[in-house]
Formats: C-alpha cells, sequence, structure tokens
C-alpha cells in the first residue's frame, strides 16, 4: 500500500435498548498499519462475545494497538436515547447514523487525510 495512506473505519456493539448502551466507534489508522493491527487481535467486536474473558481480550487489544491509531474516538448511546428515539420515531440503526456523523465531524483528519472509510 501507499505510505500515509489514512483508512478509517467504524463499528458497534451493545446490547440495545433493553440492556443498553449501544456504543459506537470510529479509527482511523495508517494502511501500513493494518497487517500488524490484525496480528495483535483487531478484528469485528461481533467475533469476541459478550463474557467477562472476551471484554478482558478486547480490552488488552485496545491497550496494544493504542499506538498505532492516528485517532480514535467514540459516543455511548444510552439505552434512554435509544428507547426515546423510538418514541420519536427514529430508530437504532439513525441513531448510530447520527453518532457516526458526529464522529466523523469531530476531527479534520476525517476530511483532509482519510482516504478510504
Amino acid at each position: 500500500m501507499v505510505e500515509n495512506t489514512f483508512i478509517a473505519g467504524f463499528d458497534e456493539a451493545g446490547l440495545g435498548p433493553v440492556m443498553g448502551p449501544l456504543v459506537v466507534s470510529g479509527v482511523i489508522v495508517n494502511s501500513n498499519d493494518c497487517k500488524t493491527l490484525k496480528e495483535l487481535g483487531v478484528d469485528d467486536s461481533k467475533k469476541f462475545g459478550s463474557t467477562r474473558k472476551s471484554r478482558e481480550t478486547r480490552k488488552q487489544i485496545l491497550d496494544k494497538s493504542k499506538d498505532f491509531l492516528k485517532y480514535y474516538k467514540y459516543k455511548i448511546i444510552s439505552a434512554r436515547e435509544i428507547d426515546n428515539g423510538f418514541i420519536n420515531g427514529v430508530n437504532m440503526y439513525e441513531l448510530e447514523i447520527r453518532a457516526i456523523s458526529e464522529i466523523l465531524n469531530s476531527s479534520e483528519l476525517f476530511q483532509k487525510k482519510v482516504d478510504t472509510i
């Protein structure tokens, strides 16, 4: 890959309106670091499960991978916000899209440096 090519990725994890919250995150990485991040265990959050051990594993992976993140941000959507959204005709997916938009607008890096989302 081309040096200094930046990639943004987004993911969400959560138990929804009954158990809440929903956490939406966005990261920016240099494309040259993708292989290393994969070797550290970075993967789709759904592959880890939700046990205490899996949460500890994800935390360890985050700690090891932070040095490779050019930027990261997350937004927590509480169960109450999800419920209020439903009451107002806004589903969970729309709330997730809004959270991603907030994250995209949170740093100039998304507008000026990211080549691929």
